[in-house]
């Protein structure tokens, strides 16, 4: 997975590709239908998939509507992330499968953006591994490890703009 982290003002963009040896279409179910996706982030379902539609994440004490802020079937789904972040997967066929670009981009007052660009990594590795019918595990430790790089990642940005 390559990835590429960089401020455009003080909003964070977090650009991660992957490359799948699947069919697109393949990809583009594990990111829009429900169950597909609870394979490898279980707290998200699709409410309504179009233009106006909205995922829902699902947390113990309320579920939060996410509005689709682009969409093009089968290429293209943004959402809104949080209080005012954005996702955006984009599925580009290649001859040899899928290449999948994911956006996370993080304004300033969004709350811990270095977590949220640790979770979406492994989440995005837990993707790929569910679209290719491997064990999807969560690792505490590979969490705290990647938690770490993109602190002193995301730092060293700031320090520098």
């Amino acid at each position: 997975m390559q990835e590429k982290l960089y401020f455009e003002g003080s909003t964070l963009y977090a650009k991660f590709i992957l490359l799948i040896p699947e069919m697109p279409q393949r990809v583009w179910e594990y990111i829009t239908q429900t169950e597909k996706i609870y394979k490898w982030f279980p707290d998200i379902e699709v409410g309504k998939l179009d233009k106006q539609g909205y995922l829902i994440f699902k947390l113990p004490q309320q579920d939060i509507h996410m509005p689709i802020s682009a969409f093009k079937s089968e290429k293209l789904l943004s959402y809104t992330w949080g209080a005012n972040g954005t996702v955006r997967f984009e599925i580009i066929q290649l001859q040899e499968g899928t290449q999948l670009e994911f956006l996370n981009i993080l304004p300033e007052d969004f709350p811990n953006r270095s977590r949220d660009v640790t979770g979406w990594s492994i989440a995005l590795e837990q993707l790929r591994n569910a679209i290719l019918d491997k064990p999807v595990e969560y690792n505490l430790e590979l969490h705290q490890e990647r938690k770490k790089k993109y602190d002193a990642a995301i730092a060293s940005l700031q320090k520098n703009q």
